[in-house]
């Protein structure tokens, strides 16, 4: 796939994509993807093209049209450098995919029948039931079945709580050593 879209690849890009592809397959937590040199950030807006929504670091004249049109017509929003106004906006959601994750591993490992078997026909990944609801600056809109959220850190400053790490499913994409370094060169040389 990095090859169809022009982005430099490493290993570090090509593992992380394949965790993000299964994660989003699966309907797993939101992911929140570390990414400084932006490879990631990059190879998204090549895949996504249009159908990917992106803000970028706070609250704009146009961000709430934004996100909402991105939740109820099942866009991918992709959120860059959040502040914290733009945090505490798509926070709602963070908690309602959360509790999504919760409620299903609570129902397939934690319920079941009176012999002591889980249950054979629950589904693996997290399905999205139609006219499912999200309070969004403070109204309920109906998330679309395709609506994806995408968190992305390219500013490594920027603190992340311990509650927004329990929310999200963490890709670290930053090559910070020397090793990763020899290696992302090597692999885009050759």
């Amino acid at each position: 796939d990095c090859l169809k879209r022009e982005t430099p690849m490493s290993l570090t890009l090509i593992d992380n994509v394949a965790i993000f592809d299964l994660i989003m397959e699966l309907n797993m937590l939101f992911p929140l993807i570390v990414d400084p040199t932006a490879l990631f950030f990059k190879f998204l807006k090549s895949k996504l093209g249009r159908g990917l929504f992106i803000e970028i670091n706070s609250i704009q004249d146009n961000t709430i049209q934004n996100v909402r049109a991105a939740i109820s017509e099942g866009h991918t929003l992709c959120v860059v450098d959040f502040n914290k106004d733009l945090f505490s906006l798509i926070e709602p959601l963070l908690n309602w995919r959360y509790q999504q994750v919760v409620q299903k591993v609570f129902k397939k490992h934690v319920f079941t029948n009176i012999s002591g078997e889980s249950k054979q026909n629950d589904e693996e990944v997290i399905v999205m039931n139609e006219g499912e609801e999200v309070n969004f600056n403070g109204k309920m809109i109906n998330i679309h079945p395709d609506f994806k959220l995408i968190l992305i850190l390219q500013n490594t400053s920027i603190n992340i709580s311990k509650f927004m790490l329990e929310k999200v499913f963490l890709i670290n994409n930053d090559i910070d050593n020397e090793t990763s370094w020899k290696e992302a060169v090597s692999d885009i040389l050759l």
